[in-house]
Formats: C-alpha cells, structure tokens, sequence
C-alpha cells in the first residue's frame, strides 16, 4: 500500500492519538498504524503544544491561589517536563554533548548517541530551563499572569512545535522513527503546521480575550508577539536542522527534542522584550 493511501486511511485522529501517546505520559494504547499516521501527519504536533499549554496554564491559575509566582512557575515547569517523560529533555542533553564535541562527524555523532552526561549537556540543560524559568516568572509584565499563561505561555509552546515541524522540513532523515517523521515532511507540510499555528493562536487569543473580558485594546502586544514568535519559530527551526545536517549527517529524534526545548527559550525572550518595550 502506497504511503498516500496510508496516510488517508489512518487521518488525523489516528496522528494525534500517537502523538499523545508518545509525546505524553497519558496512558494510551497504540497500534502501528497511530505511528505510521502520527509520522506522516507530523505538521499536526502544534496541537499538542495547544495541550502543554492549556495544561500549564491551568495549573499556574491553580498554584497562584497557594503559592508565591516564582515557585509556582517553577512547579509548572516541572510538571510540563514530566508530562513529556522527559523526552525533549533528553534530546536536549543530547544535542548539547553533541555539538560541543571536537573533532569529526563521527565523534559528534558518538557524543550524541552516549548515554553519559557531559559538561556540554550539563550546561546547555542548565542554561536553556534557568533562563526559561525566569522567562516565565517575568511573562506578567503590564498583565495578570494567569491571563500571560493563557495567551503568551500557551502560544510559544504552539510555536516551538512548529519550529519542530520547520526542524523536520529542512533535516535530512535519520535512521529509526524520527526518520520517517522527517521523510514524510517537506515544505507543504512545514506551511501546513505554520497555517494551523496561526489559527490555533488566533482562536486562543479570542476566546481568552472574550472570556477575561478586556477590551481588545488592551491587548495591542498580542498579534506583534506572534509575529515575532511565529517567526522566530520558523527561522531557529531552520538553523538548527542545518546545523544538525552538517555536524552530525541528519536530523533525529534528539534534534527535534532540542529544537523543541531552544524554540521554547528564544520566544519566550523575545515576549518578554515585546512586554518590556510595549507596556
């Protein structure tokens, strides 16, 4: 049977059932076809960002009610990776013993594949979720946090998903699962993921906005943050799966965790800097 007609037969809901169930600690059975489908339809992966985003904004509306604004973040944090099982975590230790490894593809490709923790995945772990945390902690510049949870947190983990699919577009495929993700993903599909972004995003910042009962005005900053965290998606997905083919041959499962967890850092920065300048 041709990859098409795969493809056809097994949809989107059997995409995004071997999504949640690979990408989340939830507890749901899956057959082969939810991960040939999950592969082929990888430019769906923005939804489960829409989740770890309404998931963490949740908890943060819970934890404020009990605890100070820095650990709650922290504790929300926590969860979020937990949900994960660590995965993207993984990928990102990974990449960051990889890189910083000296000498040939080989030794690159070594580094990334051993299963130690060198200074290089020590500090690239170390720096990317500190300065992730208190990218969170600072997201209540000129807005309640709860409400900057909703529609800034909730935002930038839909775009590092499309900065994710953008990663798979431009890689060249790696043996194992993450190389059928990558195969199966070109630029129509890259554009895919960057439309159904942009209307996830659009849709969220609506409801929210209906829902908390502000005047859209209020909310000036919200369309300049996703522009430039849109773009800063695309283009840091795009780095990364070129860096990622040139030291280390193709791009793999650690890559699209590390370009998961990089994206994350960048736009929630980048937000920060929009609420500094704007409010």
């Amino acid at each position: 049977m041709s990859v098409t007609n795969d493809s056809e037969k097994y949809g989107m809901f059997s995409a995004l059932k071997g999504m949640f169930s690979f990408f989340t600690i939830l507890p749901i059975n899956i057959e082969m076809k939810e991960i040939n489908a999950m592969n082929r339809k990888f430019w769906l992966v923005p939804i489960v960002g829409l989740f770890f985003g309404l998931l963490a904004s949740f908890e943060m509306w819970g934890l404020l009610q009990v605890l100070p604004k820095m650990l709650a973040c922290a504790v929300t944090l926590f969860t979020m990776m937990f949900v994960n099982r660590y995965l993207h975590l993984d990928g990102l230790l990974d990449v960051g013993d990889g890189l910083t490894a000296v000498g040939s593809q080989e030794k690159h490709l070594k580094a990334l594949k051993d299963s130690t923790i060198g200074s290089g995945a020590f500090a690239t772990g170390l720096f990317v979720y500190l300065i992730t945390f208190i990218a969170m902690c600072n997201l209540d510049i000129g807005v309640p946090m709860v409400v900057a949870f909703f529609t800034l947190f909730t935002m930038s983990e839909i775009l590092c998903r499309n900065g994710q699919v953008f990663a798979a577009a431009f890689g060249i495929p790696s043996n194992g699962m993450a190389g059928d993700s990558i195969r199966s993903t070109g630029i129509k599909e890259a554009i895919k993921s960057l439309v159904l972004s942009l209307i996830l995003i659009a849709l969220l910042e609506v409801c929210v906005i209906a829902i908390v009962g502000f005047d859209a005005h209020h909310y000036t900053y919200l369309p300049v943050c996703a522009f430039v965290g849109t773009l800063a998606s695309c283009i840091w997905g795009k780095i990364l799966a070129s860096k990622a083919n040139r030291t280390f041959g193709a791009v793999n499962g650690d890559i699209l965790g590390a370009v998961n967890e990089s994206t994350r850092v960048i736009i929630l920065v980048s937000f920060v800097i929009v609420l500094t300048v704007m409010i």
